[in-house]
């Protein structure tokens, strides 16, 4: 700690200096000034210390950050993986629900054909054309068209 006389002394210091050199110092601005320059005069061992404290500190800080980004990313990771799974399995479900509706297109159309083929043959036979008995021809073919109707 600075000593009155000290104190003193750089007040008359500072009074001699050229007028242009001369600044106005209010007390705590002086005791600031004076902390400032006691603590500049420190040891060097004790610089050293407070800068390893410091480093010690950021480096801890730097593996917490490094650790927090690596998990980020590994969780980043799974995520575009479990996407990427998800699309696949929507692909899949998408083409074998699509081979599974062409199918049924397709059994649908042959039915309709076979209905068709059918509902020619019993209308023949109806008219008269295979010499059968015109009316349980003409009943099944009813029957047909009913059924026809009941479809969606």
């Amino acid at each position: 700690m600075m000593t009155p006389e000290r104190i003193e002394e750089i007040k008359e210091e500072v009074r001699i200096l050229h007028p242009e050199m001369q600044v106005i110092v209010t007390v705590a601005e002086m005791k600031w000034l004076l902390a400032a320059l006691e603590e500049a005069q420190q040891p060097p061992e004790k610089w050293e210390h407070i800068a390893r404290t410091e480093r010690s500190i950021h480096m801890t800080e730097l593996a917490e950050a490094q650790q927090t980004i690596a998990r980020k990313q590994l969780y980043i990771e799974k995520l575009e993986c479990s996407r990427e799974y998800a699309q696949e399995a929507a692909d899949k479900i998408s083409k074998e629900k699509g081979l599974e509706l062409f199918e049924a297109r397709q059994t649908i159309a042959r039915q309709q054909r076979a209905w068709q083929e059918l509902k020619d043959i019993v209308s023949t036979n109806a008219t008269g054309g295979k010499g059968e008995d015109i009316n349980d021809y003409d009943i099944m073919l009813n029957i047909m068209g009913d059924l026809e109707g009941d479809q969606p």
